[in-house]
């Protein structure tokens, strides 16, 4: 349980290294792999992040179609059989990466094509990580420091990439696509924040966090979350005025940050909150005015945000249906103001905060009773507002 086999790498008919991680305490130093009935001792040590990077000589091993069994053991103890599909290698000749000490991570493109293959080796070092370079003034583009490339218009990145760093292609402005592999579990902070990247999304398999920014006030078309997406970030789609049709959730949501989804006023249908998704950020889903469908809160919610879900009298929302949960107990300020197409209003027993103007200009509720839940303690009240506004 202990090891993570993440990549396998292959050269033609070769298998020429793998990478997997270590999760355990101590890591063993008896570690020997079964590799397509080749028996290979592990000589590498895990880096600082836990990661072993194997490498095998040309013929050592050899590959049958794409197919990988691999069975880690020591003395003790074995691993299941896994398999596993080989990737290619994709190489990049010397000098057109600036790369990271240890030789996994890459930060500037010197090159001059605007068509930009992020290779998965380079100088013989298996590529983990491609952006989140950290000079003392913060982080920079790809394109940091690249003065005969003034702008990129494509982006691949090349399967076995596990990471795009922070503020990896931030501000290239020219990226109107960028290809995504499965490898990726990361996708940085502001990594394609302010680009002109106009795809329609699909977060890769084994994607589990998105970071704050990722996506900010770029052109993208539609996004498609997988089955095991656990984070995302404040701010990760803000501004994305082109991102159109129904958001779905998984399951496997527990953070939804802050004005993750502020003023994507093209979304539509209606909104899935997983149970695991205990606090719903500030401002999610603020004037998301063409969301026309319900919204439901599924059991574990805890707390809507403020302004979660609010319009204004000028672009009224379309929302028409609330499904509050039973573990429901703070509704934020204003969180769903001028949502006037909801007709029904119904408060869990359990809820204990009503905050300033959480149902305000509802015009459309035509309840002819509306029971305030025993458990409710307060009712308005915790607004916050600055000193001197009167």
């Amino acid at each position: 349980a202990d090891i993570d086999l993440k990549n396998v790498y292959c050269d033609g008919s070769s298998i020429r290294a793998l990478l997997f991680k270590y999760n355990g305490n101590s890591y063993p130093y008896n570690i020997s792999a079964l590799i397509n009935g080749t028996s290979y001792t592990i000589k590498s040590q895990p880096d600082e992040n836990g990661y072993v990077y194997e490498y095998f000589n040309r013929g050592e091993i050899l590959l049958s179609g794409s197919a990988v069994e691999i069975q880690f053991s020591t003395d003790e103890d074995s691993t299941d059989v896994i398999n596993k599909n080989a990737i290619k290698i994709i190489e990049a000749e010397n000098g057109l990466w600036t790369v990271s000490e240890d030789g996994h991570t890459l930060y500037t493109y010197n090159g001059n094509e605007t068509d930009v293959v992020v290779p998965n080796f380079y100088n013989g070092n298996i590529i983990t990580d491609v952006g989140g370079y950290y000079k003392i003034d913060g982080y920079e583009n790809i394109l940091y420091g690249n003065t005969d490339l003034t702008d990129i218009s494509s982006i691949n990145i090349s399967e076995g990439i596990i990471n795009i760093g922070h503020f990896a292609f931030y501000e290239i402005s020219g990226i109107t696509t960028a290809s995504i592999p499965n490898s990726i579990e990361q996708i940085g902070a502001a990594s394609f924040a302010y680009t002109s990247l106009a795809d329609d999304i699909v977060i890769p398999e084994n994607t589990k966090d998105i970071y704050a920014y990722a996506f900010r006030n770029s052109k993208i078309k539609s996004v498609k979350f997988n089955d095991s997406l656990e984070k995302i970030g404040n701010q990760a789609f803000l501004g994305c005025s082109d991102l159109s049709g129904e958001i779905v959730f998984p399951d496997t949501l527990y953070y939804l940050g802050e004005a993750a989804f502020y003023e994507c006023v093209n979304i539509s249908g209606g909104i899935t909150i997983p149970g695991g998704v205990e606090n719903v950020g500030n401002y999610a889903f603020y004037f998301c005015r063409s969301l026309n469908g319900g919204v439901v809160f599924e059991e574990g919610v805890s707390e809507i945000g403020d302004m979660a879900f609010l319009s204004s009298s000028g672009y009224m929302s379309s929302i028409n249906e609330i499904q509050f949960p039973s573990t429901l107990r703070k509704i934020g300020c204003f969180a769903f103001q001028y949502c006037t197409k909801v007709t029904e209003l119904n408060l869990p027993e359990g809820l204990e905060v009503i905050s300033d103007g959480a149902f305000n200009h509802m015009t459309g509720v035509t309840n002819t009773v509306i029971t305030i839940p025993s458990t409710v303690n307060l009712i308005g009240g915790d607004y916050n507002v600055s000193e001197n506004t009167g």
